[in-house]
């Protein structure tokens, strides 16, 4: 059984959400009006993450830099924390504009905005911090 495409579910879904809301359990259901019901299906679970996906991100970057930005000034100083922020921040751009490259540049290969890749992003954060701190650290001391 093959899966529909993510893009055009997406749509379908955010849609339907935007028409039903949930509805509380009544003590007293009215007779004119029918129950509302959700459909539910396997293929939900993984495509309801497209929905908020973007803002995760986002956040977990934001709160990453502010948390390097904190630990870097208190570690350093300020002047060194900035720099290794740049250096994260720029980190991270190359990666964004990588994926964006191999999805409208070259098109042969699509890159989903999905868990994995989010997860890939944050993580390529604690990498870029691990070796911008070493370099700036160095460049402190000397």
């Amino acid at each position: 059984m093959d899966a529909p495409e993510p893009q055009s579910y997406i749509r379908k879904l955010t849609n339907y959400m935007g028409i039903t809301e949930p509805q509380m359990l009544k003590a007293q259901p009215k007779e004119d009006s029918a129950p509302t019901a959700f459909s539910y299906s396997l293929y939900y679970v993984y495509y309801d993450q497209y929905t908020y996906i973007r803002g995760v991100l986002f956040q977990n970057i934001f709160v990453a830099i502010g948390a390097i930005i904190i630990a870097m000034q208190v570690l350093a100083g300020l002047r060194i924390a900035m720099i290794v922020v740049l250096c994260v921040f720029l980190v991270f751009f190359e990666l964004m504009g990588m994926c964006w490259m191999m999805n409208v540049v070259m098109g042969g290969y699509p890159i989903e905005m999905n868990a994995v890749l989010v997860v890939n992003l944050v993580t390529s954060i604690g990498f870029g911090v691990e070796f911008c701190n070493h370099i700036g650290m160095n460049f402190m001391r000397q």
